[in-house]
């Protein structure tokens, strides 16, 4: 009975994980107001004010900002509240079975995993469509020399190019169409996008709109800028590459060390968890550990 209700709970807190990463809705549509869903389309779940509360919190404007950017279209606030309930499973799961402190450590590291995952996801989103923006631009800039306007050359890209770039200039179109100014319906799409690259295109389009100037040629050079920074910027992580493995090795290494003897010898790490000299050794290392890796990714992080 005990495998079985530990089967159980892990199965749902992995069934919790599933659906925050599934694709959901980001907002309540015209169509959903008023009942109608069209076939096929996933049922957003309701959590009413744990959600909303949440949704108010430093992490879920986090998660608000970095779920669209990561492809996963659902409300932060529902994706706080299933995170937070596969936590606590995992919590009470791993506490069952082997005390108190490594379910704390289970939990904190299954919602750092899962933080870590979204920032990732996030961040190759970014990278994918800041790799393929100077194409854009070329391709812009030659519909804009052949005499189309910029929102017809915008909906050349939007339907030739590859996602995330297409959706992307597919929904600046979409506002557009509803009345917002080009140029500021840019400006919302790179900060939704957390893009520099295309900051800059924002600001050199809002200074050919209102001092005027070739616009095909600014984004010429702003396409041949972007390819020689990307190419600067891989020679720089070719060049810091053994600095990031090692900082990785030495982060990771004394968590490796614990997890071989709490799997080989449970007994030889008991004692740090078994009295008040051993939490605050246990402390200590903590924050030690925090301002080491805070400085070896500053050390072997180099701005382009």
């Amino acid at each position: 009975m005990t495998a079985l209700a530990g089967a159980f709970m892990i199965g749902g807190a992995l069934a919790l994980l599933a659906a925050g990463f599934s694709r959901g809705t980001s907002r309540r549509d015209l169509a959903e107001e008023i009942g109608y869903r069209p076939p096929g389309m996933p049922r957003p779940l309701q959590f009413g004010a744990a959600a909303r509360r949440a949704e108010r919190t430093g992490f879920g404007r986090r998660l608000a900002r970095d779920l669209p950017r990561a492809g996963i279209r659902r409300p932060a606030g529902e994706f706080a509240v299933l995170l937070a309930a596969a936590t606590i499973g995992a919590f009470l799961i791993v506490a069952a079975i082997g005390g108190v402190a490594s379910g704390t450590a289970a939990a904190i590291a299954l919602a750092a995993t899962v933080r870590t995952a979204i920032r990732r996801r996030a961040r190759r989103a970014v990278e994918r469509f800041e790799d393929a923006l100077p194409d854009a631009l070329d391709l812009l800039a030659g519909s804009l020399e052949a005499g189309s306007s910029l929102a017809q050359a915008m909906e050349m890209v939007a339907e030739e190019g590859r996602p995330p770039l297409s959706e992307v200039f597919a929904g600046i179109l979409s506002e557009n169409r509803l009345g917002e100014p080009i140029a500021d319906a840019m400006d919302s799409a790179a900060q939704r996008i957390g893009s520099r690259d295309f900051s800059w295109v924002v600001r050199g389009v809002r200074a050919q709109q209102e001092h005027g100037a070739s616009l095909a040629g600014l984004l010429r050079v702003a396409a041949e800028f972007m390819r020689a920074r990307r190419e600067m910027h891989g020679e720089v992580r070719a060049l810091t590459a053994e600095g990031r493995i090692s900082a990785a090795i030495l982060i990771a290494l004394p968590f490796a060390v614990a997890g071989f003897f709490w799997l080989a010898n449970p007994g030889y790490l008991r004692t740090l968890t078994s009295n008040a000299a051993g939490w605050g050794i246990l402390g200590s290392a903590g924050v030690l550990m925090a301002g080491g890796t805070f400085w070896l990714t500053r050390i072997v992080k180099v701005e382009v």
